[in-house]
């Protein structure tokens, strides 16, 4: 009996500690605090994310699952349209963020043969059980004139909510894949594919939630990314420091 009473008391010690940790990392999450950016979350397909307070998001109807077959291997779940309320050539315009649901473990893009000017790739990225490995598909003949191959997926790019990005296949890099669980994925692409780079900024701050949640970075170094993203969105002003004679980061940024 005083054994029993013993591991209940531990037990219940246990409980407590994976409790406190639990309000503690939730609490740590709600200091983030950035002036002139907001936090989106959508609890229900399990992320967050950072953007502009000034600038407008929107959830638009998701009227074809697949962007005609552009996607395979599962559908667009929910959409948002994130708007620049700025309306000059010289400013960024904004970014299209996509909730893909995929009952394959994968997602697929025909870049290549859905594209009206073929520069993109036809690939896909998924999740290998066997050996707990994201893996690349290469679906169609690269510009190397390389065949079609599989390979393991460069994981070295990662929110700074730990989730893989991934490359996207449309042409110049206009989008990019966050990786959320092997069932969920993020797509995110720039509504200007010839000029900037928005929808890379926005997805280093897309973080899990729930009981999935991947490690995060602490709080600091949150705050850090949260506060870089806006300056590159140019919503947040650039201190002036010796050998910085401007006050912003230039809005646009012209593809080399």
């Amino acid at each position: 009996m005083r054994c029993h009473v013993f591991t209940q008391k531990r037990s219940s010690l246990f409980c407590a500690a994976i409790f406190f940790v639990a309000a503690l990392g939730a609490s740590a999450q709600s200091q983030i605090s950035v002036p002139g950016m907001s936090k989106y979350t959508d609890s229900g397909f399990g992320f967050s994310f950072w953007y502009p307070t000034s600038w407008k998001l929107t959830q638009t109807p998701v009227t074809d699952p697949t962007e005609s077959g552009w996607f395979q291997g599962g559908t667009i779940v929910k959409e948002f349209d994130l708007a620049n309320p700025k309306t000059s050539d010289d400013d960024p315009a904004g970014v299209l963020i996509q909730e893909f649901s995929s009952p394959t473990n994968s997602i697929t893009e025909l870049g290549q043969t859905k594209s009206a000017t073929p520069v993109g790739a036809d690939q896909s990225y998924f999740f290998d059980g066997r050996t707990h490995t994201w893996m690349y598909k290469i679906l169609s003949s690269a510009a190397d004139d390389d065949p079609p191959r599989t390979l393991p997926a460069d994981i070295s790019s990662n929110t700074m909510g730990g989730l893989h990005t991934f490359d996207g296949a449309q042409r110049h890099g206009a989008n990019c894949i966050v990786v959320l669980s092997p069932t969920k994925f993020l797509v995110l692409t720039t509504k200007d594919p010839g000029g900037d780079a928005l929808h890379r900024y926005l997805a280093k701050t897309v973080v899990a939630v729930g009981a999935n949640a991947a490690k995060r970075t602490d709080v600091q170094e949150q705050t850090s990314v949260v506060h870089k993203e806006g300056i590159l969105f140019g919503a947040i002003a650039v201190p002036i420091e010796p050998g910085n004679d401007g006050a912003r980061a230039p809005k646009k940024q012209q593809r080399q």
